[in-house]
């Protein structure tokens, strides 16, 4: 779901096979395995262009973000990892920033979850333009009072009960703001995986049962 419809809500994105292929499903099921909110030594992780190197806005904000003060003091990692590592180095942060990728959701969102870290999302915004071939399009929006409208997914997403953070701009992501969010967020977290991010829990969400997973 890019734009709000009525009576459309938004289906969340699971795994992607080309991730976990190699070798990596099984230092994903560790990973996941031994995953513990007590056991989490670092705070946010910012990790991206490992597969695919896109300079969309949001990726480019997200970059410039890491390059500042706020970013330092709220212990921001900014970090590549070979794909077998992945699944274990994620477990260990808290938090992971995921800047917008080729599509309107992203995968690290169920990955993290799956070890219980916090994904850190950005509301793309979004304005009408017309394209080379003429054609009415969509292109993203650098500033909320330049915007036509904001995609509709990562809210339909916490509509639907998932802990997750949602940020109009990264410098939203500050120490204070970290702390204020594994508080309220990250009891939500094993209660969540258990319940939600499982196969009952996805058909509870496509046969459209009421109320929030939790």
């Amino acid at each position: 779901v890019d734009m709000p419809v009525t009576g459309v809500e938004v289906m969340p994105i699971g795994l992607a096979e080309f991730y976990l292929s190699r070798g990596v499903s099984r230092n994903a099921s560790a990973a996941i395995s031994a995953a513990a909110l007590d056991r989490k030594p670092r705070q946010a992780l910012a990790a991206w262009n490992a597969y695919w190197t896109l300079d969309n806005p949001s990726r480019l904000q997200a970059g410039h973000y890491t390059k500042t003060e706020t970013a330092r003091q709220a212990g921001v990692d900014v970090a590549l990892f070979e794909r077998r590592a992945w699944w274990g180095a994620l477990s260990q942060y808290r938090f992971l920033l995921i800047p917008m990728g080729s599509r309107i959701q992203c995968v690290k969102m169920i990955e993290s979850l799956l070890v219980l870290t916090i994904p850190i999302l950005q509301r793309g915004r979004y304005r009408w333009g017309f394209g080379r071939d003429g054609q009415s399009t969509l292109y993203f929006s650098q500033a909320a009072r330049n915007a036509d409208g904001f995609y509709a997914a990562a809210d339909g997403l916490v509509a639907l009960g998932f802990p997750i953070v949602v940020v109009d701009y990264w410098s939203e992501v500050t120490a204070a703001n970290l702390s204020r969010w594994w508080r309220d967020l990250s009891p939500r977290l094993v209660g969540f995986r258990q319940n939600c991010l499982t196969s009952e829990g996805y058909w509870r969400i496509v046969t459209g049962r009421p109320g929030p997973c939790s």
